[in-house]
């Protein structure tokens, strides 16, 4: 079954919620949300150009680079659903420390 055809939810942790909220328009929402969904349709075969990287450490993680934003996202697969849940979304150089 391909990314076409499951509905794909997007949730926000508290962190990635506050800062896109606070991010002064330079990344809203619907940025997040359509490169999320851009990302999901490269994880499953379709050629979207789109700069994501596999996070090796973490199963399921990967990391969107979008202008000097990271944002760093998990995957589940429930039936006909794909559940990402945006870990974190940080300016470059904050992007990678431990919380």
């Amino acid at each position: 079954m391909t990314s076409q055809e499951r509905d794909i939810v997007i949730q926000y942790s508290r962190q990635a919620d506050k800062f896109v909220s606070n991010s002064n328009r330079k990344l809203s929402f619907n940025i997040v949300n359509g490169l999320c969904h851009k990302a999901v349709k490269r994880i499953f075969g379709n050629n979207i150009n789109i700069d994501l990287k596999k996070l090796k450490s973490k199963k399921n993680q990967y990391r969107i680079r979008y202008r000097h934003f990271r944002i760093i996202f998990q995957y589940d697969l429930k039936k006909q659903t794909i559940i990402v849940f945006i870990i974190s979304v940080y300016n470059r150089d904050k992007s990678y420390k431990k919380r």
